[in-house]
């Protein structure tokens, strides 16, 4: 299981935000609507997606993966910030959280994902287009995993070309420049 403490979108770090959601309401099933960018949609059985305790949870087996988008929002330039944490610590392959900017009904996209390993608690950030990886690096050293909060934030802007930034620190202290 994990947890998505919140999200937060905008054009840019001062302007107002299209798409917000601090998971202030209580649902078992579903994530239900955004306080700005609409109704949640789920890539699958709402059981496995709850909100409570201020965060979005999502119960996730092994080798498994689950999605939510706001599909309601849509901008050229975004600015995203999220966070999450898990109960457990990874296993395997590890476990990943991911932001998505620029979701086509083509199939075109750009994700910031934050993957974590079992081995070495170290967490890689990737970006990638249309699922083939433009970058990867090492972002942070983590021991002791599970009920630690890390920080996203993915940056989206212009067109041909299009500039990707994407960033993961541990939350509770600065964001990196």
């Amino acid at each position: 299981p994990g947890s998505a403490p919140n999200l937060d979108a905008s054009p840019g770090p001062d302007a107002t935000p299209f798409a917000r959601d601090t998971f202030s309401r209580e649902l078992a099933n579903g994530l239900g609507s955004a306080e700005i960018g609409g109704t949640w949609t789920l890539s699958t059985n709402a059981l496995v997606y709850a909100v409570q305790d201020g965060g979005a949870r999502f119960t996730v087996g092994a080798a498994k993966s689950i999605e939510s988008y706001l599909l309601d929002v849509s901008a050229l330039d975004v600015d995203i910030t999220a966070s999450f944490s898990t109960s457990k610590a990874p296993n395997g392959n590890g476990l990943a959280s991911s932001l998505v900017a620029r979701m086509a009904t083509t199939g075109e996209y750009y994700v910031f994902a934050v993957r974590v390993t079992e081995s070495t608690g170290s967490v890689a950030s990737l970006k990638l287009r249309d699922g083939t990886e433009l970058v990867s690096a090492n972002a942070l050293q983590i021991s002791n995993l599970p009920g630690k909060i890390i920080q996203m934030r993915m940056q989206a802007s212009g067109s041909a070309p299009t500039h990707l930034r994407g960033r993961a620190w541990m939350g509770g202290t600065a964001e990196p420049s």
